[in-house]
């Protein structure tokens, strides 16, 4: 008579870690696999590291301008594929019809990757940036009377007020130097002028760093500009494509970034409270001004209405965006009219 014996074992954490990660890892490649058998070929730059993909490719003084992915675009066309970590790929387009109908046309089928929602997440909150399908259309309809034409002629006064409120400052700062002059830091005075200029604009709110006030947003903001983006943070990112939870990493960036979140969320919980204790009891002083529009938003019903950190993440977005974009054209803007 045959008997067994049965041999105990035991899985120690790391031999569960690591059966997890062989399991993702062939998960992961069939599933790149199914893909690329699905979809048209592309052609694209040869992939050099199974684990880096073209990562380590692109010079870092080129990861801003794109410069690298130009070259590719006049080799392999409009639309080419990318090699990305971990086997994965992605594709580029820099055609520009093509990216109108993805971004603007068809945004029901080209949504976020799992890796940008996490970013988008973390930094602004689930927002119209975040949003996809009913909820970014409904967030999106919500904001558009506050962008169009008659809304920002009515802005353009707030657009010269900032204008003449840097040219005082200049004349007092010239005046007072040796022989009339002086060195200005015009980059910093344009991050002001952005600043100040969304908060009046945007929701009837004077951040007064032109006058010379602390706004914690504005130290938010260039504290974030001054850090130079290291290995290990661009091995981050890289790995977050592929692996989302990689941005909770506590770098440095990702503090700087958590408090310039706290920041925005602070200053719009008070222009909030603000606009609503105004406006209550009488509707009619809730006017066109983004966040006047924000306070409808949020009183909507059927189906339509916005959650308090929908409207929150607005309010996030739109203090980044306007600051993020105006401060880095004004300076090109005035060295151009100099020129």
């Amino acid at each position: 008579m045959l008997s067994t014996v049965g041999i105990p074992w035991h899985l120690s954490v790391l031999d569960a870690l690591g059966i997890i990660a062989v399991i993702w890892l062939a998960l992961r490649i069939v599933e790149n696999v199914r893909r690329r058998l699905r979809t048209t070929s592309l052609r694209g730059p040869p992939n050099p590291s199974l684990l880096w993909g073209v990562v380590h490719l692109i010079p870092p003084e080129t990861r801003q301008t794109g410069g690298a992915h130009e070259e590719w675009a006049r080799e392999y066309g409009p639309i080419y594929r990318v090699a990305a970590p971990l086997g994965s790929s992605r594709i580029v387009v820099t055609d520009p019809k093509a990216v109108v109908h993805i971004f603007s046309q068809d945004t029901w089928n080209y949504t976020h990757t799992m890796a940008s929602k996490a970013a988008i997440k973390n930094i602004l909150g689930k927002g119209l940036l975040w949003s996809d399908g009913d909820r970014h259309r409904m967030q999106r309809k919500a904001l558009t009377p506050a962008f169009s034409n008659a809304a920002i002629r009515r802005l353009t006064s707030v657009f010269y007020d900032s204008a003449y409120k840097v040219k005082t400052a200049w004349d007092g700062i010239i005046e007072s130097g040796p022989n009339d002059s002086a060195i200005i830091d015009v980059e910093d005075w344009m991050n002001h002028v952005s600043l100040d200029t969304i908060g009046i604009a945007g929701f009837s709110h004077d951040f007064g760093t032109l006058l010379g006030k602390h706004a914690p947003v504005a130290d938010a903001f260039d504290q974030l500009g001054h850090v130079k983006p290291s290995v290990s943070v661009v091995t981050m990112l890289a790995l977050s494509t592929v692996v989302p939870w990689v941005t909770n990493i506590p770098t440095e960036r990702h503090v700087l970034l958590h408090h310039l979140n706290q920041s925005m969320e602070d200053i719009a919980s008070e222009l909030l409270e603000n606009t609503r204790r105004e406006a209550e009891g009488s509707a009619a002083k809730i006017d066109n001004s983004i966040i006047g529009l924000l306070i409808k938003a949020e009183k909507m019903e059927g189906g339509m209405q916005m959650t308090h950190e929908e409207v929150m993440a607005q309010m996030k977005l739109l203090i980044l965006a306007g600051y993020e974009t105006t401060s880095s054209m004004h300076p090109f803007s005035i060295l151009c009219n100099i020129a």
